[in-house]
């Protein structure tokens, strides 16, 4: 884990992509980006994470098209 990481809420595909931030491989990132696919980062090593994930996307950084 970087000590140095920030925690975002929300981020647009774009943000990613330009930052290159480092959430998933570029190629993945840029399809769901070109296809308007959201996509929810999360601890999922935290117990009890995958499933709270399914509805609730508070604890995590939601990444849309929609975040400009």
């Amino acid at each position: 884990m970087n000590g140095d990481a920030k925690k975002f809420t929300k981020l647009s595909h774009n943000e990613v992509l330009k930052k290159h931030l480092e959430v998933m491989d570029l190629t993945a990132a840029t399809l769901c980006a070109e296809n308007n696919i959201d996509i929810y980062v999360f601890d999922m090593n935290k117990k009890g994470n995958i499933a709270k994930a399914a509805s609730d996307f508070s604890f995590g950084t939601l990444i849309s098209n929609n975040n400009n």
